[in-house]
């Protein structure tokens, strides 16, 4: 029993696919820079609140060492 090769099919892009694509890398691309956009606003809000739950405890450390009068530079 003899085997025939098996052909290749070649699919040659025609004028509406190459627009399709043009519009779907447009549009991906459009979609990565709005993401990117949004992660970088999301880590400015991390640090700001990083730094500000920073400012938190050190403000609530001091509050908790005037109420009980304890001086940080005393070793009590």
């Amino acid at each position: 029993m003899p085997t025939t090769p098996n052909k290749s099919v070649t699919h040659v892009p025609d004028g509406t696919d190459v627009a399709n694509l043009s519009l779907t890398v447009t549009g991906q691309s459009k979609e990565i820079n709005r993401l990117q956009d949004r992660v970088s606003a999301l880590s400015d809000e991390i640090m700001l609140l990083n730094l500000e739950l920073k400012r938190f405890k050190t403000l609530a450390a001091n509050d908790i060492n005037a109420l009980f009068g304890r001086d940080d530079n005393t070793n009590e």
